[in-house]
């Protein structure tokens, strides 16, 4: 996730140049797209191996959408309100942004947790069976026989 996490912080650092050159309408175009892409680009390469040339890629380009997005949206926000509170904005936006990354990656490692334990309890048990010789025949592979 590193090559994600280096794009965001780049791009939202830098995206404010094209401020000048482009509407924020086409910069949140531009990171809409350059995310689905990336999301779209992954669904398709990702493997059990985050280390590959096109899974590193498909990163940079969904972390170059996200950190335009972040910067531009952080703008509008700021800009739409009130000159008294834009501050309050802004803090409550950061505290809104770093509680939803907090619950999106516990729900992600209870998720992944569960899954992991599901799948290797089953994995434990079917190796045991098998090892004490209590398979079934349908875990063997052999036809049932018919009941009688």
């Amino acid at each position: 996730m590193l090559p994600f996490n280096l794009t965001v912080f780049i791009t939202a650092t830098l995206v404010v140049r094209f401020y000048g050159r482009f509407t924020s309408r086409a910069i949140g175009v531009a990171g809409f797209g350059l995310t689905t892409a990336g999301l779209a680009w992954l669904a398709f390469v990702v493997t059990n191996n985050w280390e590959t040339v096109p899974t590193i890629l498909g990163l940079i380009v969904f972390g170059i959408g996200q950190g335009a997005l972040v910067t531009l949206v952080f703008n509008v926000l700021v800009t739409a309100a009130p000159k008294e509170l834009a501050g309050d904005v802004g803090s409550i936006r950061g505290t809104t942004q770093n509680l939803a990354s907090a619950v999106g990656t516990a729900f992600a490692g209870a998720l992944l947790t569960t899954l992991l334990s599901w799948n290797l309890g089953r994995a434990i048990q079917g190796r045991l069976a098998r090892a004490l010789g209590g398979a079934s025949s349908l875990d063997r592979g052999e036809a049932r026989p018919p009941d009688g």
